[in-house]
């Protein structure tokens, strides 16, 4: 190893110190809400922050929850980017909103073209907590594009306000898997299995899938799809075959989503919290945002990424490799959205 390396190595190591260091001085910082910040937040667990973005009221605040980026949770990807939708410190935001009696409503701002079907389902059933356990109300502000498990988790609010610009929709469940059997065939590469059932490597890629294990599949695809049906059906007053019609898939942009029964009144995120204080009667009320501090791991995985000068860095690598979410599954996703 060259002697620039060797320096490298030594600038990380000084600014992974002076990184610990600051995370552990926040220990003995008190927050505005009184709580200090413990041990969890220097080891990077489900650590995160309020945030007040428009001053006001206290006793009587309005939360920001948002949603960027794909629906997923990723605990892999998570520790080492900061910038991915962390899933678990999401629901644990909706937990402290269950237990804070200072919240008088919460505005869900979604820019995200989907996710899983499995943590679609556990966001939409911790809002629903929200609404029918503590009686919030629950608006949503849609961003640039809140498609698929993002209209999903979005359906069971009081009000939605998108932009005229917004894209939505994608009303569908997806499960895609890559196949290589001709490619291997070309090469003469064979793929040797032993399973226990005919079924039991389902979506290999390295046979042709087979027509009873299509039927299979379908037959989950469209319960899911029945469940995301009933869900918007539910929550927007509408009939069932009425959501059919417009639940082939396709996007919408705001003007459609108007038309047709997807959104309630067009606006951004500031019109969004200029209505809910309107309609609670809160005009002072303070509004305040989450923000998920990185922690230990995401500042040792910034020093190795940045200071070592790794190309597409070693962290990213390895956090791709652990995490078994590149498996096959159900989606609530646009896919055409998220290349």
């Amino acid at each position: 190893m060259n002697s620039k390396r060797w320096a490298a190595i030594g600038i990380a190591l000084v600014v992974l110190f002076f990184s610990i260091i600051s995370q552990l001085a926040t220990f003995f910082v008190t927050q505005p809400d009184g709580e200090r910040t413990g041990f969890a937040d220097i080891l990077g667990g489900e650590d995160f922050t309020t945030n007040v973005i428009e001053q006001g009221d206290f006793r009587n605040r309005i939360a920001v929850l948002h949603v960027n980026g794909a629906i997923v949770d990723n605990p892999g990807v998570s520790v080492f980017d900061t910038q991915t939708f962390r899933f678990r410190e999401f629901m644990s935001m909706i937990e402290a909103i269950e237990n804070d009696d200072t919240v008088a409503g919460v505005i869900l701002a979604v820019n995200s073209p989907g996710g899983g079907v499995y943590e679609s389902a556990q966001i939409r059933l911790g809002l629903e907590r929200l609404q029918q356990e503590r009686g919030i109300p629950l608006y949503v502000s849609f961003g640039a594009i809140a498609a698929s498990g993002g209209y999903y988790i979005s359906a069971g609010a009081d009000k939605i306000f998108a932009p005229r610009e917004t894209l939505t929709g994608s009303i569908g469940v997806i499960f895609s898997s890559l196949n290589f059997s001709g490619l291997f065939e070309e090469h003469g590469i064979s793929d040797m299995t032993v399973t226990s059932g005919d079924h039991k490597d389902i979506f290999s890629p390295f046979r042709e899938i087979t027509d009873a294990e299509i039927a299979i599949m379908q037959s989950m695809v469209d319960n899911a799809q029945d469940a995301f049906v009933s869900i918007i059906a539910d929550g927007r007053g509408m009939s069932e075959e009425e959501v059919r019609v417009i639940a082939d898939g396709r996007i919408y942009d705001g003007l459609q989503a108007k038309e047709i029964g997807l959104i309630d009144e067009f606006g951004y995120l500031a019109d969004v919290i200029q209505a809910m204080r309107r309609d609670l009667g809160l005009p002072n009320a303070q509004v305040f945002t989450f923000e998920v501090a990185p922690g230990f791991p995401a500042l040792w995985g910034f020093s190795l990424s940045n200071l070592l000068g790794i190309e597409s860095s070693v962290s990213t690598q390895m956090a791709r490799a652990l995490d078994a979410n590149n498996m096959p599954r159900l989606m609530y996703i646009a896919p055409a959205m998220v290349r």
